[in-house]
This record gives C-alpha cells, sequence and structure tokens, in this order.
C-alpha cells in the first residue's frame, strides 16, 4: 500500500474555485479534486495549498494531469506529463502555479508553498547573505573562544 499526497500551490492572486488532477494507478484512471479548506490531513485551511491523498497499489511513475478552474469558470490545463514519487510508502507530489501570458502554469516542486514561489530565485542573494552571516558570526565567535581560553585578546 502506498499513500500519495498531491499538493498543488494555486496563484498569489487566489483567484481558484476547484482543482483536479487526472491520473491512473494500476490501470485504473482516479480523478481527485483538491481543497483548500483544512480537511486533508496536513493542510491549513484556505493557505492557497490545495491538496488530495490517494492510497492504492504502489506506483514508480505518475503521469498526471491538472486543470484549474478560476472564478470566472475558465479553466486551465496546468500540467500535463509524467511525474516520479519515489520508493517510498508514502510520497508528496507537488507542484507550484504560475502566471503565463495566456494563463496559468504548474511546474512540480519539491515542496509547495503559497505565495508567489516564482519570486524566490530574485530573493535567493538575501538568503546566500543570511547564511554567509552565520558562518562569520560562528567563526568569529570560535576565534574568540579558542584566544579567550590561551589568554591571549580579551
Amino acid at each position: 500500500m502506498q499513500e500519495l499526497v498531491f499538493t498543488v500551490a494555486g496563484p498569489a492572486t487566489g483567484d481558484v474555485s476547484r482543482i483536479e488532477l487526472a491520473w491512473t494507478r494500476a490501470g485504473e484512471a482516479r480523478t481527485l479534486v483538491l481543497v483548500d479548506d483544512g480537511t486533508q490531513p496536513h493542510d491549513s485551511p484556505w493557505d492557497g495549498i490545495w491538496t488530495a491523498t490517494d492510497a492504492g497499489a504502489f506506483v514508480r511513475d505518475v503521469n498526471a494531469r491538472i486543470v484549474m478552474k478560476d472564478l470566472s469558470g475558465t479553466e486551465y490545463v496546468l500540467f500535463t506529463g509524467l511525474v516520479h514519487p519515489g520508493d517510498d510508502r508514502s510520497a508528496v507530489l507537488s507542484w507550484q502555479v504560475r502566471r503565463t501570458g495566456t494563463g496559468y502554469a504548474a511546474a512540480p516542486v519539491v515542496s509547495a508553498w503559497p505565495g508567489a514561489a516564482a519570486a524566490l530565485p530574485d530573493a535567493t542573494h538575501v538568503y546566500v547573505g543570511a547564511g554567509w552571516a552565520c558562518v562569520v558570526v560562528v567563526l568569529a565567535a570560535g576565534l574568540a573562544h579558542a584566544a579567550r581560553r590561551r589568554g591571549i585578546g580579551w
């Protein structure tokens, strides 16, 4: 038995009325309606992460088709393709929705989170800078500690 959790981080605009995922498990066609109301395990209501869970026979590949309907009723095919859940008894398969010139599209990601994930590469320098600042502080603290033990410095 394998449990798959499907998550789709909706667009930052929040104008989503429905997200469906169609796929096949062990030859059986399945359609899952993803929800964002907190009824799925580990889901927070109205956080922009749409979630569905499916348990069944073990699969190594998931050929998925994700369709989103906005508040006006317009449908967008977000993703059609193959993803790999790995060899685990449970796996989380995630997609991040982004705005395109003609509508919306979704790309597989390691984990989905609410908001504009497409903007994360723009902020990478902040995270890298903060990481290096932590390294410098740890090194300075280590040198100060070593200097105190030897009676040098402060």
